[in-house]
């Protein structure tokens, strides 16, 4: 998120210093910062209307302070605690969340199964999942990572939400995401490997898409 911003506020600069940087493409990347900070708001009001639609004896403010308090915890946690701290609480409340995330599948098949998929619930989480689908069938090779998509639903609350707070909380620690690493230009057979074989191919299908 630092590195969209950084780009956003400097966004005039970097299309006249790089002619493939187009505002299209800034515009993408101000959807997608603002749909980051959206995110985990999003997640919890999901959690919450799920939960309140799989127990309806719950009161709404009991589901409220059923959801909010591990976020509040964790929340306090990133800025009291050690980081050992906060990745204990994270799995914790990781695990957590991914029985909660049964009980939202629950919720939305028992809301489909009532209104008889009418509901927009129901057609955005068809939606969702079709989007899924349709990438697995574009990409043959890869087909069989669809079965995890189970486990990326289950997870959703601990990627999209806890997440985002830990990054944010620990935006001082470089020791981990993404940085580069030091390549070895001595060895080029697996690079040479990797060309041969995909060579002249746009996609996964193959020799379909020379």
């Amino acid at each position: 998120m630092a590195n969209i911003l950084d780009l956003l506020m400097d966004g005039d600069n970097v299309r006249k210093n790089n002619q493939n940087i187009s505002r299209p493409y800034i515009f993408y990347h101000i959807c997608l910062f603002i749909s980051s900070i959206l995110t985990p708001g999003t997640i919890f009001l999901l959690i919450l209307g799920a939960i309140i639609t799989a127990f309806p004896s719950i009161e709404p403010w009991a589901a409220l302070l059923f959801n909010g308090l591990p976020v509040a915890i964790f929340i306090i946690s990133i800025f009291l605690a050690k980081e050992d701290t906060q990745l204990l609480l994270a799995a914790i409340f990781s695990t957590i969340y991914s029985l909660v995330m049964l009980v939202v599948l629950i919720g939305l098949l028992k809301e489909g199964i009532e209104s008889q998929l009418c509901s927009v619930t129901t057609v955005f989480f068809c939606f969702v999942a079709g989007v899924f689908i349709l990438a697995a069938i574009m990409h043959p090779k890869e087909f069989s990572c669809i079965l995890h998509g189970l486990l990326y639903f289950l997870a959703v609350p601990s990627m999209s939400m806890l997440l985002i707070f830990y990054s944010v909380g620990n935006m001082h620690n470089v020791n981990w995401g993404t940085r580069e690493s030091k390549v070895d230009n001595n060895d080029g057979s697996s690079a040479k490997m990797i060309q041969r074989q995909f060579l002249g191919q746009s996609c996964s299908i193959g020799d379909w898409c020379r």
